[in-house]
């Protein structure tokens, strides 16, 4: 088996079908931030963010989302986000514009390149990771449409 396994991973990249995974569980999260900053190592340019009226990874992950903030100022990475109206980002460095609330939901939807992170920190705990390019313009597209119709302050 192990030597099949390089050849394998290898047909798996050069697929073009979508690669979806879901996880359950408090990991999900986590697991996450951690793709979105292997995206910024691979030089994204941009992360953009909405779904939610509070920020639920504040609540549950303070010392991981410490972590990740000045992990993710090394890459300088344009990061735009839409909030409701009257929340106050921990992140000091993003672009960020807000909605009123009718506008969200429990599940934060991300995108950074050809990735959506899909979080939702209900019972049960689940997160999605897709990548395809295709769905993530199609969420890119949405983001803007809000983005759009969002004020400063």
């Amino acid at each position: 088996i192990e030597l099949f396994l390089p050849q394998l991973e290898k047909q798996r990249i050069q697929q073009k079908t979508p690669e979806v995974i879901v996880y359950r569980g408090k990991q999900g999260p986590i697991i996450a931030l951690k793709e979105l900053l292997d995206q910024y190592r691979k030089g994204a340019k941009e992360t953009v963010g909405y779904g939610t009226d509070k920020d639920d990874y504040l609540r549950l992950y303070p010392a991981q989302l410490h972590e990740f903030f000045v992990e993710a100022k090394k890459y300088k990475v344009n990061e735009r986000l839409l909030f409701a109206k009257g929340f106050k980002s921990p992140t000091p460095y993003a672009n960020i514009r807000f909605l009123p609330k009718e506008y969200f939901s429990p599940v934060r939807t991300m995108i950074c390149n050809n990735k959506v992170f899909i979080v939702d920190v209900t019972e049960p705990m689940t997160t999605i990771i897709i990548e395809k390019q295709e769905i993530a313009k199609a969420y890119m597209d949405h983001f803007n449409l809000l983005w759009k119709i969002a004020k400063s302050n």
